[in-house]
């Protein structure tokens, strides 16, 4: 479903997810992005139903992460 998918956002910064996760690099995906959002957020509710236990999936909405909410942005 998103295999080699090409998107316009902005790389933030590498966050400490876990001790165990390592480093991730936070990308805000750009709000005119509409079909890539509904996308991933699909790939996540899929995700999520696979590995309910699984407590980091890689795919938040930017105000979870902490950045500006009404962004209507994805972070990565």
């Amino acid at each position: 479903m998103l295999k080699s998918k090409i998107f316009l956002g902005r790389y933030l910064e590498r966050r400490l997810i876990d001790e165990s996760i390592g480093y991730r690099d936070v990308v805000l995906v750009s709000a005119a992005e509409v079909e890539l959002k509904r996308q991933l957020l699909e790939v996540r509710q899929m995700l999520l139903s696979a590995y309910p236990s699984n407590h980091w999936i890689g795919i938040a909405e930017s105000e979870t992460l902490g950045y500006p909410s009404g962004t209507s942005q994805i972070a990565i």
